[in-house]
């Protein structure tokens, strides 16, 4: 017989409490973003990098139903391949 893992009553609030302060940082990139006016490829770094700590928050961290759960952690792992390779890009040039 398996036994469950253990869980902690105060798992939640942290990991709603790191969501909330992901989805700060991924609305002061954009405001950041778009007022400045430059679009260059190079300036994208932290937004591609707050979007690899959104996807893998939400799907590593919350229980998502039926097929969600899937889908989210294949969005996660994608996003973080290209975020890797787009970092990697930016660096070498």
């Amino acid at each position: 017989m398996i036994d469950p893992v253990p869980t902690s009553r105060h798992d939640f609030p942290y990991k709603n409490a790191f969501l909330g302060f992901i989805l700060v940082m991924l609305v002061v990139n954009i405001a950041i973003l778009v007022t400045e006016g430059d679009y260059g490829y190079d300036k994208y770094m932290s937004l591609v990098v707050t979007l690899m700590l959104l996807f893998n928050h939400v799907a590593y961290q919350y229980k998502l139903p039926g097929s969600f759960r899937p889908l989210a952690k294949l969005l996660a792992w994608t996003w973080l391949s290209i975020g890797l390779s787009y970092i990697g890009t930016v660096v070498l040039r």
